[in-house]
């Protein structure tokens, strides 16, 4: 066993690095089929809201973004849904 510390540093603190919304998503699901299932789900979802435009992936980054600067208006969305 070495004696030897390690060296933290915060100067990194806080920074993340941007991680793909699809990605993320498709991260926690293991089931091939349940992975089908949600990303019919998903592209349904996101095909519905008529502000966003643009590819499967687009419309995910769009709506990530509306999410993280309108959490009120994401949950009424789902609601509706």
């Amino acid at each position: 066993m070495s004696s030897r510390k390690h060296i933290l540093s915060i100067s990194g603190a806080g920074t993340k690095m941007k991680v793909d919304p699809l990605t993320k998503f498709e991260a926690g699901i293991k089931s091939k089929q349940t992975l089908i299932t949600y990303r019919k789900s998903l592209r349904e979802f996101l095909d519905s809201v008529k502000e966003f435009d643009g590819t499967f992936e687009q419309k995910i980054t769009q709506f990530m973004d509306f999410a993280m600067t309108n959490t009120e208006g994401t949950q009424d969305q789902i609601r509706i849904m």
